[in-house]
């Protein structure tokens, strides 16, 4: 079992909320709670008996203890619980909790534990009989939920949790797939129960490459370090924005990047050192043609200074130098512009160097040549039919998730043998998506040079337009999992 603090310390940076101050730990002999969080004094109590109770998991220990110190830690997040103090065992007995806030700390702690690479979908139930056999709980005992209350409590946390989960990760195939609507209304109904720093994030890009795509002209000639797969922009024709946007899209473009801005700045405020968030918004300020903004937001925020200090690998460098790059041509110094994507060119980074070049030849009135599909990977499995589901064919569905009220946008997950699938309901029109699990060998270089890539917390996605599937390569460059969509 790892040490509690370093455990705390992974959930506290994977949530990314750094305005809440992370709590301290302190181990005792409590028999009463269990653990708790003492809001005053910032602190998480974890009883010696609980940390034998999570070393019992051999292997899975650390993953639960996780589970107890994200519901803890979701605590410390809820700012409008009222209750000075919180106890796993007495759940929302405690005075001035509620069920509501318990269930939601349940969720969340699950997700956060999820996100930081614990697993924690199997053991819940488990780890509840256990530490209400440890603590003696198995009678009913007032002030505390029965063993079979809380069972039913855990079952309903496991149900909502994995659904979560399954909503998020859909998210980032649809973000891939350039389904950006779609995606928003995933992360947004992931942010009723957990709200990290990444959902928003996730939510602001979104915004943005709305506003890069609705239309089926090009609106943008430039391309932004933000975007996914920017290929599939580039083969639409250009034209001139004031020229070409009714009155009605220049609004609705405005209010895509309005939404943007507003969620990017969330997510930065929380983590001050999550840059990434930081140089979104500089592309967004940009693309909203705010040239002296823009270049405010750079040397104000000391964005060049910051990334060396946050970044000694420079791994970012590359991503702040284009969106820089694009302020200065839109403020009116294309020199400095060309001087900034001449010395990317010289760098190995495949996918900045592309942009690079495309926006000097932009700049310099270079005409491109009409961008050709991305080679795709020929992934045979995806050909194939898995549980019987034929993908263009509407599939009969009977329970309905309302992912968003104003859109009316509706979904509904399916969990067969060797797949699930996920049909969303959008203005009458119905998407299917067939999420496949297994694993299949691929050559290192297959992908190296692909574009229309997503990082993620498990590996990356990698999506085939033409042949409509994406996959999930894990890091050591395996196919984990595979989704294909009509």
């Amino acid at each position: 079992l790892k040490g509690p603090e370093q455990i705390l310390e992974k959930l506290y940076n994977t949530y990314g909320n750094k305005i809440v101050l992370k709590p301290r730990v302190v181990i005792q002999k409590d028999i009463k709670n269990a653990a708790a969080f003492w809001r005053q004094s910032n602190v998480i109590v974890v009883s010696e008996k609980l940390i034998e109770v999570c070393r019992t998991f051999g292997p899975d220990s650390a993953s639960a203890l996780a589970f107890v110190f994200g519901h803890e830690i979701s605590h410390a997040f809820q700012l409008d619980l009222a209750a000075k103090e919180t106890s796993f065992l007495a759940y929302d007995r405690t005075v001035n909790s509620s069920e509501l806030h318990e269930e939601a700390a349940d969720v969340s702690g699950a997700f956060m534990a999820d996100q930081a690479g614990y697993k924690t979908l199997d053991i819940l139930e488990p780890l509840i009989e256990r530490i209400y056999s440890s603590f003696n709980l198995n009678e009913n005992i007032p002030g505390y939920p029965s063993l079979e209350e809380r069972k039913r409590t855990s079952l309903k946390v496991v149900k909502m949790f994995k659904e979560l989960k399954q909503i998020y990760e859909m998210g980032n195939y649809l973000s891939a797939m350039g389904q950006h609507d779609i995606a928003i209304d995933c992360y947004k109904f992931v942010a009723k129960w957990y709200r990290g720093r990444e959902v928003f994030n996730n939510i602001g890009v979104n915004y943005a490459l709305l506003a890069l795509n609705f239309k089926s002209n090009n609106s943008d000639q430039y391309i932004y370090p933000l975007e996914i797969n920017w290929s599939s922009r580039l083969k639409k024709p250009n034209f001139s924005r004031g020229d070409d946007f009714t009155e009605s899209e220049i609004l609705l473009r405005q209010e895509y990047l309005k939404y943007s801005e507003e969620n990017l700045v969330i997510a930065s405020r929380m983590d001050p050192n999550f840059l990434s968030a930081e140089v979104n918004i500089l592309c967004v300020i940009v693309m909203n043609d705010k040239t002296n903004e823009a270049m405010e937001f750079y040397r104000k925020n000391d964005l060049a200074k910051r990334n060396l200090l946050l970044d000694p690998e420079a791994k970012s460098k590359d991503q702040l130098r284009l969106a820089l790059a694009l302020s200065y041509v839109h403020e009116g110094e294309p020199d400095k512009a060309k001087r900034i994507w001449k010395d990317i060119l010289n760098n190995k980074n495949v996918n900045y160097v592309d942009q690079a070049k495309f926006n000097l030849e932009t700049l310099e009135g270079i005409k491109h040549k009409s961008m050709e599909s991305e080679s795709c990977y020929k992934f045979s499995e995806s050909s194939k039919t898995v549980d019987g589901i034929k993908i263009h064919r509407k599939i009969n569905n009977d329970h309905w998730l309302k992912l968003n009220i104003e859109s009316d946008t509706e979904l509904c997950i399916q969990e067969l043998p060797n797949s699930v699938v996920y049909t969303f309901k959008t203005n009458h029109n119905y998407l299917n998506f067939q999420r496949v699990k297994g694993e299949w060998n691929v050559g290192k270089k297959a992908f190296r040079n692909a574009k229309s890539k997503l990082l993620t917390n498990n590996g990356a996605i990698f999506h085939c337009e033409e042949d409509k599937y994406a996959l999930l390569i894990d890091k050591q460059s395996k196919i984990v999992e595979y989704i294909k969509y009509n």
